[in-house]
């Protein structure tokens, strides 16, 4: 019998193999006991990963590259990765610097990443809120 068709007599869906299920946690007060039917969670891992091969060839492409070595996919993750914390920080202080007490954002706009590429020297044409 196949591992991977193994069906719920209730619901005849497949389910997930063993090791991707859910198992509640064991749960002492009952005041915590609302929430405990299985569900699939989903599986964690790190989203500089997000950033695949093809995407940087592809971006590599755009910049002329012909040839990519196998050990630069890493270097390019690392060099994102710093790059995209720089880029934040600087958004999270231009968005922390133009609220009041009372009204503080929590979205960040296209304006503020605009003006926090600004203020590193890099200007972004095209995004003009006139």
């Amino acid at each position: 019998m196949d591992p991977k068709r193994v069906t719920d007599k209730r619901s005849r869906r497949f389910l997930p193999k063993k090791r991707y299920r859910y198992k509640s946690p064991v749960v002492d007060s009952p005041a915590s006991t609302t929430n405990l039917s299985p569900h699939h969670s989903k599986v964690l891992r790190n989203n500089i990963d997000g950033i695949t091969r093809p995407t940087i060839r592809r971006l590599a492409r755009r910049g002329g590259v012909v040839r990519i070595s196998a050990a630069i996919y890493a270097e390019v993750r690392v060099v994102l990765k710093n790059r995209l914390t720089e880029i934040l920080r600087h958004v999270v202080h231009v968005m922390d610097s133009s609220t009041t007490p009372r009204r503080e954002r929590k979205v960040v706009t296209t304006r503020d990443v605009v003006f926090a590429l600004n203020r590193m020297g890099h200007t972004l044409y095209g995004f003009d809120h006139t």
